[in-house]
């Protein structure tokens, strides 16, 4: 690793190389039961090391990185941080992901603004160790939106050209979208899908209003699954949904349906 700072304005100025190899990351972040070791080779040049202030060109080649009891390789990064913000491209070339990221996507913890395309040629969940099931996935996802979580989404998220994979079957999807409005005391929810439409409405985010309505109905259908200290309180929503399940998808989703 080395580093160049040039002192004497407001800001520090560097130009910064780091090269890791089998680095034990998960150790020095104190998550090594999620997190292994580390190859890469970085270089950063700009000025700032707060994420407010920070304004700099990056690159990284990441050789490998264990995460979640997989070693993810071939990674690229190559983009600028400035207004606390990642602008720049992505790209992953791995046997159990490949991918294409372009585009913002932010990093304030409080209003992350993103805007970008991301083209998955091919995604394994259960290989990477994040699904217990067969799971395999290939599409494209373009975001404009701002919010750093479903209950604060605001815009728009469409996935085209979409390929599920799973229990031996194949699945394609021509468009998924959501367009989201979430305002503090106002939510509004539109997902169009060839499967199933589905608007939501109301004083709660829909990540809330949606299970508060599920266990209400519970109580007359499944008390097992019923939480008697849920209660829908002053909380108040609209939601409707509308199957027209045109490309019989549904028995892929839900294991039997179709016996």
């Amino acid at each position: 690793a080395g580093m160049q700072q040039v002192v004497g304005d407001s800001l520090p100025k560097y130009n910064a190389q780091i090269d890791l190899e089998n680095f034990n990351l998960g150790k020095m972040l104190q998550q090594e039961e999620q997190i292994g070791y580390i190859s890469l080779s970085a270089s950063a040049i700009g000025e700032g090391l707060e994420l407010d202030v920070m304004n700099a060109d990056i690159t990284a080649d990441v050789k490998s990185l264990e995460l979640m009891g997989y070693e993810y390789r071939d990674a690229k990064v190559n983009g600028t941080i400035a207004d606390q913000a990642f602008l720049g491209e992505i790209t992953m070339d791995d046997d159990a992901i490949a991918f294409t990221f372009k585009g913002k996507a932010g990093l304030d913890i409080d209003h992350p603004e993103h805007n970008f395309n991301l083209d998955i040629t091919y995604l394994d969940l259960q290989e990477l160790n994040l699904y217990d099931q067969e799971l395999k996935f290939a599409g494209n996802i373009a975001g404009n939106f701002t919010g750093n979580d479903l209950r604060s989404m605001n815009g728009h998220i469409a996935v085209t050209g979409a390929t599920v994979a799973a229990r031996d079957q194949l699945l394609t999807l021509d468009s998924i979208e959501l367009l989201a409005t979430s305002i503090e005391g106002k939510y509004d929810w539109k997902l169009r899908s060839p499967v199933v439409d589905a608007n939501y409405r109301g004083t709660a985010s829909a990540t809330v209003g949606i299970p508060m309505l599920v266990n209400h109905f519970n109580y007359y259908f499944n008390r097992q699954a019923y939480r008697e200290a849920d209660t829908l309180g002053s909380q108040q929503f609209d939601f409707d949904v509308s199957i027209h399940d045109n490309m019989d998808v549904l028995p892929f989703f839900v294991s039997g349906l179709n016996e």
